[in-house]
């Protein structure tokens, strides 16, 4: 009987062991595609009080025309707390 329960100890160590390498082993590709899917879509941005397009673009790395022109911008220094706004995509930003 102790020799059984050794055994089962031994496997279920084991087992365990073996899934904890590969989730390691496959934890990276999961990151690598959700920040893949992540860069493809275009970030909502909620403004708030004391921000800036200005200050909003450095953050995104974007430029402030970019956002603009996502946006449909009149006055660009006239945003307002809680207005949402579309951050350009990182591929559309490289190529402005």
């Amino acid at each position: 009987m102790r020799g059984c329960l050794q055994w089962m100890r031994r496997w279920v160590v084991s087992a365990f062991f073996s899934v904890l390498l590969l989730f390691d082993m496959l934890s990276p590709n999961i990151v690598a595609v959700e920040s893949q899917n992540a860069a493809q879509e275009n970030v909502i941005y909620t403004v708030k009080a004391g921000d800036t397009l200005y200050r909003v673009a450095l953050e995104y790395g974007v430029t402030v025309r970019q956002l603009v022109a996502a946006n449909d911008i009149v006055q660009p220094r006239l945003i307002r707390i809680g207005q949402k706004n579309v951050i350009p995509k990182a591929s559309a930003a490289v190529h402005d």
